[in-house]
């Protein structure tokens, strides 16, 4: 992905927070302070999406299965300490991956070495990873058999939205049964 792309709030804290810091501080990066950077993509929207979904009628079902997803979304997994770190560094400060300069271990990452057929899943609407970032990875890979699918939803909705199990999941299937 190409972090010059497009500037999320993600990318900002990631480029003005000190890392160092952070990791020395807590060890890793706990799943609460991702939650709250997550949630500082949008306060507002997040802060009226309940009054919102409970403003009709809803039936049990409808009711677990929100608060299930809602569950989910908050259950977040800290990132270690040294692996948050050199991924600040080289991505998000320096766009070394997509310049094939990121180093990982002994190794530098070369995107045109990725030769097996390659299924990108961009999310139109995604502000975790901006759709313009995430399709510039297309050009930098190696691979001869890749393809990209743009699909009208955000970050999550790829996951676990109606719309992209009745119709995004069923392609991705398809494109992994021609190559099984």
């Amino acid at each position: 992905m190409d972090i010059e792309k497009e500037k999320t709030i993600i990318e900002n804290w990631a480029a003005h927070l000190n890392a160092d810091d952070l990791v020395d501080t807590f060890g890793n990066v706990p799943g609460w302070l991702l939650n709250f950077a997550f949630f500082l993509r949008n306060p507002i929207e997040t802060t009226l999406k309940y009054p919102r979904y409970f403003s009709e009628p809803r039936t049990l079902d409808e009711i677990m299965q929100f608060f299930a997803i809602e569950t989910w979304l908050y259950d977040s997994t800290p990132i270690i300490g040294e692996v948050y770190r050199e991924i600040v560094d080289q991505i998000y400060r320096q766009n070394l991956l997509i310049k094939n300069k990121m180093k990982v271990g002994s190794d530098i990452i070369n995107l045109k070495n990725i030769t097996i057929p390659v299924l990108n899943i961009v999310g139109t609407t995604d502000d975790l990873v901006p759709p313009s970032s995430s399709k510039s990875i297309m050009n930098a890979i190696g691979s001869t058999d890749k393809k990209l699918i743009e699909f009208p939803t955000g970050h999550v909705g790829l996951c676990i939205s109606q719309i992209a199990h009745k119709n995004l999941w069923p392609e991705v299937a398809s494109w992994l049964a021609q190559r099984s």
